[in-house]
């Protein structure tokens, strides 16, 4: 049984993808909040990070390198509505930090295969 970490500041976003996640068999802890986030990383033991970018306290692309700190190799999905602000490459700049996938209008079946393919590459 696999844990996963659910990071999405948007209430509904957030128990969709959870209950997404439920049906396929896993277990999610999930929070709005970076910081809140990070205080879960380091208290449970979570096989992989589902964190959209656009956070209220502490920006994903913040919090990625910082879960990267106290947990190399962690596997991270950075998702959002958005791929780019103006000109700049939002997934791209999440890919930077350590984030393993990027998502931009992802669904539940594409959602709930990378998260499989990346639980599968970990082990």
């Amino acid at each position: 049984m696999h844990t996963i970490l659910l990071v999405e500041p948007n209430a509904d976003s957030r128990n969709q993808i959870k209950s997404w996640l439920v049906t396929e068999g896993y277990i999610v802890h999930d929070t709005g909040q970076g910081s809140k986030a990070l205080e879960i990383a380091n208290n449970i033991p979570i096989d992989l990070i589902i964190t959209a970018i656009f956070l209220e306290d502490l920006d994903g692309l913040l919090l990625i390198p910082a879960i990267q700190k106290d947990h190399r190799g962690m596997p991270i999905i950075a998702i959002s509505e958005r791929k780019s602000v103006g000109r700049i490459d939002l997934l791209y700049m999440a890919r930077t930090p350590g984030a393993k996938k990027t998502l931009s209008h992802y669904n539940k079946s594409t959602l709930v295969r990378r998260v499989a393919s990346l639980l599968r590459d970990a082990a």
